[in-house]
Formats: structure tokens, sequence, C-alpha cells
């Protein structure tokens, strides 16, 4: 490809080794929603050893672009919530890695008007924003696992 990139920096954070680099080409080290820099990070976690980072997790960075896309998905949350508060009718966001799925979750936790639900299968999956009027629909809703065990039930009362 011949894309260029060097190491500005590397620290250890809450157990995770962070590696920020610089490119004059980081769109394209980035990819569509991050999903280059996904797979480069996944890469780099396979070719080192896991004994050499001490299990910890490899996180790989250009431009603070996570930092940016975190800030990014929070507003569209919260957006989406005020939408769906108004309408009273769900949403359904895009596919998402569970990073990204975490931080809509995490963003409206605390919001009244409105809950969350992965739906899908596989690692990018889509978080559904639904009016809180709704949740006697999703009572009943088991949580299962990568093996279809049960994992918790959920219980919205």
């Amino acid at each position: 490809m011949g894309i260029e990139a060097e190491v500005v920096g590397m620290g250890d954070v809450d157990g995770k080794i962070y590696v920020e680099v610089a490119s004059r080409e980081s769109g394209l080290v980035i990819g569509k929603r991050g999903s280059t820099l996904d797979a480069l990070q996944f890469i780099l976690n396979l070719m080192v050893d896991s004994k050499i980072r001490h299990g910890r997790k490899i996180v790989l960075d250009i431009e603070s672009y996570r930092d940016k896309r975190e800030l990014s998905l929070v507003r569209l949350g919260k957006s989406v919530a005020v939408t769906v508060a108004k309408t009273g009718k769900s949403k359904l966001l895009e596919p998402m890695n569970p990073f990204e799925r975490r931080i809509i979750h995490m963003a409206l936790q605390e919001n009244e008007k409105v809950f969350t639900r992965s739906e899908g299968n596989g690692t990018y999956k889509k978080v559904r924003v639904i009016p809180m009027k709704d949740k006697h629909k999703y009572k009943d809703i088991v949580e299962k696992g990568p093996n279809n065990d049960l994992l918790e039930e959920v219980n919205f009362e």
C-alpha cells in the first residue's frame, strides 16, 4: 500500500497499552468508521505475543480518532434519544462493534425516557433506542451467550 506511519506515543492506561500513530494518509489508516484501524489493531494484538504484553490489549489510535468517534457516538445517541422520546417510535442505529455499542448504551443508561438493546448476531450488531413506554414488550427478553447459553434475564421493572 505504501502508507507511511510512525509511532508518536505509547502509554499504559487502565491495563491497556495505547499506541498513537501519525500518518499523512490517516484517512486510509482509519477506514470507514474505523474499520481499517480496528483490523490493524486486531492484527497487532495477534502479532505481539500475549506474554510480551502480559495479557493486556493493545489499543491502536491515529490522530485521536477513537476519542473523536466516542464523542460522535455520544452525540448520536443523545440526538436519537430525543427523537425517539418525541415520536414514541424506536430507532435502529448502524451496525457497531462492541466498544461502540457500549458507548451508546452508557450514554443513554440514565435517560428516563428511553432504553437501549443490542440486536443481531456476530461482532457488528445494531443498537435499538426504544421509548420507555414500550419497556413491557421487552420484559421477558433473555440474553444469550455465543453458545446460546443463558447469561442473565433482563427485567426492566
